[in-house]
């Protein structure tokens, strides 16, 4: 019979997804519309189709896709994901080899198990092992295929294609933006250069490569608490400027603006970019001294 060998492992590897060539609508209160091109190799009729480069904070009711040739006849959000917990947890009761340093394999029926110890029932009684003794253990098991990742699937239609091609249109949470301005005084002489400039945050988990990006200036007023909770992370403060060359084109949508960043862009997980907004500009100004008394008035 196979067995699944489960190794104890110091640290983990991060996997961090990745997007490319998506279209980043980016509002101003952590969330965004994204816009990714999709491609997958079918044949011609029904097909069932995956996507799995979806951020972790993704708006579960948004997800939307077209095709280009074709007809969407059902999605669903699979989000049962291999878990070593759950996996552990259902093992209870279960056969156990447990190998412990300078000892015999030991053989017995799973009880407990959490990060400290393992408890085994065996022949000779309840033997409980702690971590930092054992070399490795295993379960007489056989894991199919298990899927680190939720995915999105549908079933399609499509006639006369090779490829089904479309757009995977959907919100999510972890990016941001804010303007700033720079005031360069050349002289004497009241003149000044402003300088606007964006500053574009990932706190997500998605790697956005050669986007294509869009600021929305405005308050949605969405209703509080609709949005998903960012995980606590560190943010990268060092700044991408690739962008600061080019300025974006300005557009007015009712109470909102919409700033379309010129050319592609990376935006790395707990990253902050600084784009160009818009051109700057050469104002005139006065200066103005306010004088303030901080001294207590003696009585």
């Amino acid at each position: 019979m196979k067995k699944t060998l489960i190794f104890v492992i110091i640290g983990l590897a991060v996997l961090i997804g990745q997007s490319h060539n998506a279209s980043l609508t980016i509002y101003k209160d952590g969330m965004a519309l994204i816009d990714q091109p999709v491609n997958w190799p079918i044949t011609e009729g029904f097909n069932t189709v995956a996507f799995s480069g979806f951020p972790k904070l993704l708006y579960k009711e948004s997800p939307f896709l077209t095709l280009k040739k074709g007809t969407v006849y059902s999605q669903r959000l699979d989000e049962d994901v291999f878990s070593s917990g759950k996996y552990y947890a259902e093992k209870q009761g279960h056969p156990i080899t447990v190998k412990i340093h300078d000892e015999k394999l030991v053989e017995g029926t799973l009880l407990h198990i959490s990060g400290q110890t393992i408890v085994v029932q065996t022949r000779a009684g309840v033997r409980t092992f702690l971590e930092q003794n054992i070399d490795y253990f295993e379960f007489e098991d056989q894991l199919e295929d298990p899927r680190f990742d939720p995915e999105l699937v549908w079933n399609i239609y499509v006639t006369g294609e090779s490829n089904a091609r479309g757009n995977l249109i959907y919100t999510t949470g972890g990016l941001d933006w804010n303007a700033v301005y720079r005031l360069i005084i050349r002289d004497e002489n009241h003149e000044a250069e402003l300088i606007p400039q964006a500053i574009v945050k990932n706190t997500g988990d998605l790697d956005f490569t050669s986007s294509q990006m869009k600021l929305v200036e405005g308050n949605l007023q969405r209703a509080s608490g609709s949005k998903p909770r960012p995980q606590m992370r560190t943010m990268s403060m060092s700044l991408e400027s690739g962008g600061l060359n080019q300025a974006a084109q300005h557009e007015g949508l009712g109470d909102f603006h919409i700033y379309t960043i010129a050319g592609k862009h990376r935006l790395k997980p707990n990253q902050t970019v600084l784009l160009k907004l818009y051109e700057p500009r050469n104002i005139t100004f006065d200066k103005t001294y306010v004088f303030e008394n901080s001294e207590r008035q003696k009585r």
